[in-house]
C-alpha cells in the first residue's frame, strides 16, 4: 500500500483539470420555477453531448421537446455580482481553512439544473492554478465540499477591498426563489450541509497501479490522504467502484462523488486524443450521464420521503370534532394527494429511468457504473414497495369515506323519517283539535239549555253531558298536548 508519505514522490503534474461541486436539493412544485431563465440572473444553457441516443441528449434542454425532463441554467455576470461572486470568471479567490497553505482558485461557472421531479442540482465549476500538485487539489476539494465548515474562508479583492464569500450562504441566496424543501442532509438546518465532488485530472506522466489505486480512492470518496483505505478499496482491479476504460484512464464512483484519473506517456497512439478531446468529453457527455444518474437517485430519495410523509399522515387520528361531511372531505383530499403522488412517481419512472443511453461501449459502461454504485435498482425496488403501500392507503381512505357516506345516508334517512313522523303527529293533533272544536260547538246548544234553567243536578243526564263537554274533553286534550310536547323534546335531545 502506498502511504501518504511515499506517494509524495509521484512526479507527475496535472496537465488538465476539472473540479465541480454539486449540491442536490428538492424544491416546491411551481410552474414558474421551470422558467428560471426569465430571471435576469440566469440564462438557459444546453450541454453538447457526443454519441448518446437522440432522446437522451434532449432530456435536459432549453428546447420545447416532448422528452425534456429538465432545464439547465447558467448564472449571468449580473447574477454573479448580485450574489457576491467575483464579477469575472477568471477573478481569483484565496481559499484558507487552516488545513494546508492557502490555495488560489476561480469559480468559473455556476449552473442550476432543474428537473420536473422537483429535484435540482446547483453546480460550481472550480479551477485551480496550472501545475498545482494533485495532492493539494484532492485536499482542497475535500475541504471545499464541507459547506457546514464555518472556518473555511474564501476571499478576493475587489476595488482594493477584501470581500469574503461563504458558499453555504451563496447557495441559499441563489436557490431562495425556488423555495427549497430539503438538501437531503441535515435538512433540519434548512441549509446545504455537504456537496458532492466531480473531479477529473489528466497527468503528464504514467502511473503504476500501486499509485493509481490510492489516488483514485481519495478522489472518488473525496477523502484526504490521511485516510488509509483497505486493500480491496484501494486496488483498482476487481473493484465495483472502479472502471478502467483505457490502459491510461480510470473511473471511480461512490456515494460521495465521481472521479476520473488519466495520464499520458507510453501510449503515443492516444496521446493526442487525451490532450485535445478527452477532457471536453468528460465535461459534457460523462458529466451529463452522471447528472442524469444523480437525478434518478435523489428523485427516488425524494419520492420516498414524500411517500413516507403521506403514509404517516394517512395513519393519523381524524379530528372527530369535525362534522361528518368535513371528515368525508378530509378523506377525499388525502386520497387525492396520495393519488397525485403516485401519478408523479409513475411519470418519473416512464420519463427519467432508463437502462440504455448509447450505442457506444464506453458511454454505456460508465453509465452502468454510475447506476450500480448509486444503487438505483435498489431504490426503485424500495419505491415499488412504497407504491403498493400508497395504493393500500388510498383504498383505506376510500373505505373510510364509503363508511362515512353510508353513515351520512343513514342519518339522512332517519332525519326524513323523523320529519315524516312529526308531520303525521301534527296532522293528528290538528285533527283532534278540529274534532274537539266541533264537539264543543255541537254542545253549545245543550249549554244554552243549562244556562236557561240553571246548573244540572248531580246524577242527572244533563249533569253527565255537562262533565263530558266541559271537563273530560278539555282535560284529555290538554293531556295529549303535554305528552306530544314531551316526546318532541326527547327527540330533539337525541338528534
Amino acid at each position: 500500500m502506498t502511504t501518504r508519505w511515499e506517494w509524495q514522490w509521484i512526479m507527475a503534474h496535472v496537465m488538465k483539470q476539472l473540479s465541480r461541486l454539486i449540491i442536490p436539493f428538492a424544491y416546491e412544485a411551481a410552474e414558474e420555477t421551470l422558467a428560471l431563465g426569465h430571471s435576469k440572473w440566469w440564462e438557459p444553457k444546453d450541454l453538447h453531448m457526443n454519441r448518446l441516443f437522440t432522446h437522451i441528449e434532449k432530456l435536459v434542454s432549453t428546447e420545447s421537446y416532448p422528452f425534456v425532463i429538465g432545464k439547465r441554467y447558467h448564472l449571468t455576470k449580473e447574477g454573479r455580482q448580485t450574489h457576491g461572486l467575483p464579477p469575472g470568471t477568471n477573478h481569483q479567490l484565496t481559499f484558507a481553512g487552516g488545513f494546508m497553505p492557502d490555495i488560489r482558485l476561480t469559480i468559473n461557472q455556476v449552473e442550476c439544473t432543474l428537473f420536473e421531479s422537483n429535484v435540482g442540482f446547483l453546480t460550481l465549476d472550480i479551477h485551480y492554478p496550472k501545475q498545482t500538485d494533485i495532492r493539494r487539489l484532492i485536499e482542497a476539494n475535500h475541504q471545499l465540499k464541507k459547506l457546514y465548515n464555518s472556518k473555511m474562508r474564501l476571499t478576493y479583492l475587489l476595488k482594493g477591498k477584501q470581500v469574503e464569500l461563504h458558499l453555504r450562504e451563496l447557495t441559499q441566496q441563489l436557490l431562495a426563489p425556488l423555495k427549497v424543501t430539503t438538501f437531503f442532509e441535515a435538512s433540519h438546518l434548512n441549509a446545504p450541509f455537504q456537496a458532492l465532488v466531480f473531479q477529473s485530472y489528466l497527468l503528464d506522466e504514467p502511473l503504476s497501479e500501486e499509485e493509481v489505486g490510492p489516488l483514485l480512492f481519495w478522489m472518488r470518496r473525496t477523502y484526504t490522504d490521511s485516510y488509509s483505505p483497505n486493500k480491496q478499496d484501494e486496488h483498482p482491479h476487481g473493484n465495483p467502484e472502479v472502471l478502467q476504460l483505457y490502459a491510461n484512464s480510470y473511473w471511480g464512483i461512490s456515494l460521495e462523488g465521481c472521479a476520473n484519473l488519466a495520464f499520458i506517456g507510453n501510449h503515443p497512439q492516444n496521446e493526442k486524443y487525451f490532450k485535445m478531446n478527452y477532457l471536453p468529453h468528460v465535461k459534457s457527455t460523462y458529466f451529463y450521464l452522471y447528472l442524469l444518474s444523480l437525478h434518478q437517485r435523489y428523485a427516488l430519495l425524494h419520492f420516498s420521503m414524500l411517500a413516507s410523509e403521506s403514509l404517516l399522515s394517512g395513519t393519523g387520528t381524524t379530528d372527530h370534532n369535525l362534522s361528518l361531511h368535513q371528515r368525508m372531505e378530509q378523506y377525499l383530499q388525502d386520497a387525492r394527494l396520495i393519488t397525485e403522488l403516485k401519478e408523479k412517481i409513475i411519470l418519473f419512472k416512464l420519463r427519467s429511468v432508463f437502462k440504455q443511453v448509447s450505442n457506444t461501449s464506453h458511454h454505456t459502461a460508465v453509465y452502468n457504473l454510475f447506476q450500480t454504485n448509486l444503487h438505483i435498482d435498489q431504490l426503485l425496488g424500495e419505491l415499488h414497495f412504497e407504491l403498493d403501500s400508497l395504493s393500500q392507503m388510498v383504498q383505506l381512505k376510500e373505505q373510510k369515506r364509503s363508511q362515512l357516506q353510508e353513515e351520512a345516508a343513514k342519518q339522512e334517512k332517519e332525519r326524513e323519517e323523523d320529519l315524516k313522523t312529526r308531520f303525521n303527529t301534527w296532522v293528528v293533533v290538528l285533527s283532534f283539535a278540529f274534532v274537539l272544536v266541533s264537539t264543543i260547538a255541537d254542545g253549545l246548544s245543550i249549554f244554552e239549555k243549562f244556562a236557561g234553567s240553571g246548573l244540572p243536578t248531580v246524577g242527572s243526564a244533563e249533569f253527565v253531558w255537562f262533565c263530558v263537554l266541559f271537563l273530560l274533553i278539555p282535560a284529555t286534550a290538554l293531556g295529549f298536548v303535554a305528552w306530544f310536547l314531551v316526546r318532541l323534546m326527547k327527540k330533539s335531545k337525541r338528534t
